[in-house]
Order: C-alpha cells, then structure tokens, then sequence
C-alpha cells in the first residue's frame, strides 16, 4: 500500500481589510490621497488647472450670489487706450464686476474678474442693507450695456447682454474668466432658453 499524505493545508486567503492592519502605511497613503484626488476630480469638473480650483469655486459663488445684480446694474465703462477698455458693475452686495477688454489686431479679448467686498455681518444684516442700496443706487456715467439674462453652469456662465447695438449672447469660461463665446442674437427670444438650459 502506498503511502498517501495529505497536501498541507493551504494558508486561509486574507481579506481586504487585513491587508491594512498588516500594512499600515498603506492606509495612510490612501488616506492622504484622497484629498488630492477630489481636488483633481473637482479641477476636471470645472475645466480648470488644480491650483486654480479654489479661485474658480469663488468666482463661481459670486457669479451665483450676484445673478439678479448683473441682470438689473448697468455697466460703467471707459476707455484706457485705444484697445483697451475696462467695465465696472457695481452690486448692491458691495461686490464688483470688473470686465476688461483688450483689442489686437488679430481678435478680442473680453475677461471677467469678480471682487469680493469682505464684510463682517449677518445674513439678516446683509439683506437690509442689499435692499436699501438697491433703492438709493442712482445710474450715471457711461452705460455700456445690461444683462437680459444669466445662468451658472458648472463650468461656464452664459448670459444675454443689451447695449446700444442690441443683444449679445456670450460664454464666460469660470476656468479663466474669459468670453469663449460671444455672438450678436436678435432681443427677446432667448432668455427663456438661457435660463431653462
């Protein structure tokens, strides 16, 4: 009769989470990564380098915090050179909408630059005195155009401007505040697309 041994049994296969306790700076390095890892999941999202992500998530909170300012205040604008040209929205929030202009001879360059006016109060505070700016904000100087409409996409602003040639639809990228997209749109019809979109 031949001998016959049993196979040693085979070690019990390890779960997941074992391999943690095992090695344990392997949870951290997973730990640590995950902030740099929705940093670059929210820099994808927005179209926008990671160490802007922060710039861009505050120019977007203040294009979505002053929406109803830039669709009611006029522009203020003035010429710095002759291909330079720099606007002013000023909110009621104390925020302001700066837009600069650069012509060269091969194309137009419009940015958009929001300024946060930091101020210490309450909410309650703050509506108080947003609507009584509101009522005392008296228009002069150089009109340059009003917004009919805007919307906030995640990446993007789009909104329908009026000026003395008539309506323009532009595309602000949030990523560098520069107009992709601009194209003059005959007035009235499109608001409603702009906003449901």
């Amino acid at each position: 009769m031949a001998d016959v041994t049993t196979p040693p049994a085979a070690p019990p296969s390890m779960r997941w989470w074992q391999y943690f306790l095992i090695y344990p700076t392997l949870a951290v390095t997973i730990m640590g990564s995950v902030p740099t890892v929705m940093g670059g999941i929210k820099a994808w999202r927005l179209d926008a380098n990671v160490n802007r992500v922060q710039i861009v998530e505050e120019q977007k909170l203040l294009w979505e915090a002053n929406l109803e300012c830039v669709s009611e205040m006029p522009v203020y604008s003035t010429d710095l050179s002759e291909s330079d040209t720099i606007g002013v929205t000023l909110c009621p929030s104390g925020d302001v909408l700066l837009r600069f202009k650069t012509i060269t001879e091969f194309n137009e360059q419009i940015k958009y630059v929001w300024v946060r006016f930091q101020r210490q109060e309450s909410a309650k505070a703050r509506q108080a005195r947003i609507k009584k700016a509101k009522e005392s904000i008296q228009i002069s100087g150089i009109l340059y155009g009003i917004s009919k409409c805007v919307a906030v996409r995640p990446s993007t602003v789009v909104r329908i401007l009026r000026d003395d040639e008539g309506c323009a639809l532009e595309v602000i990228g949030l990523a560098d505040q520069l107009v992709t997209g601009s194209r003059r749109i005959p007035c009235g019809r499109y608001c409603a697309q702009v906003v449901a979109s």
